[in-house]
C-alpha cells in the first residue's frame, strides 16, 4: 500500500509539472503582441521542462529507493534530484529578470563587440521610449555616470 501511495504521489508530480508548463501557452499565444515578443514568452516557459526533466530523474530514483532494500544507499540520490529540481524551478522562474543581465555578461566576457554593441543599441532604444528623466534619476546619472535603465522582457 505504502509504494502505490509513492508511485501515484510521483506520477501525480511530473504530469502536474508538464501540465503547469504547457497551461499558459494557449494563453500567451491569444495575446495582442508581436510574434517576436510571444516566441521569447513562451520559450522562457518552455525552459519549465528542464524542472519536468528533474521531476523524472527524481522520480526514477524514488522508484529505485521504493524497490530496494538498502535506504541508505539509495536516499542521496533521491535528495540530490530533489535538491536539484527545486533549484533548476527557482532559476527558470527567475529567468526574465536574469536573461538580459546573462546577454550583456556573455557578450563582454567572449569580447563579442557587436553583439556588445547590438545590445547596448537596444537597451539604448528602450530607454529613448520611456518617460522623461526625474531628478532621482538624475542625481543617480551625476553620480554613477551611469544611466539607470530597468530591463525587462521585450
Amino acid at each position: 500500500m505504502e509504494k502505490t501511495y509513492g508511485y501515484v504521489t510521483t506520477a501525480f508530480n511530473v504530469l502536474s509539472d508538464f501540465y503547469l508548463v504547457i497551461l499558459p501557452i494557449p494563453v500567451v499565444l491569444s495575446l495582442h503582441m508581436s510574434a517576436q515578443k510571444k516566441i521569447r514568452v513562451i520559450s522562457i516557459f518552455m525552459l519549465g521542462f528542464l524542472g519536468c526533466i528533474c521531476g523524472i530523474i527524481n522520480s526514477y530514483y524514488r522508484v529505485v529507493l521504493a524497490r530496494t532494500g538498502d535506504t541508505t544507499y539509495f536516499t542521496a540520490p533521491v535528495l540530490l534530484a530533489s535538491i536539484t529540481e527545486i533549484n533548476v524551478g527557482i532559476v527558470v522562474g527567475c529567468m526574465p529578470v536574469i536573461q538580459p543581465t546573462l546577454m550583456s555578461g556573455f557578450a563582454k566576457t567572449f569580447h563579442l563587440a557587436h553583439v556588445h554593441s547590438l545590445f547596448s543599441r537596444l537597451i539604448k532604444s528602450k530607454a529613448s521610449n520611456q518617460s522623461p528623466v526625474t531628478s532621482t534619476q538624475h542625481h543617480y546619472e551625476k553620480a554613477h555616470s551611469k544611466p539607470y535603465i530597468s530591463v525587462g522582457i521585450q
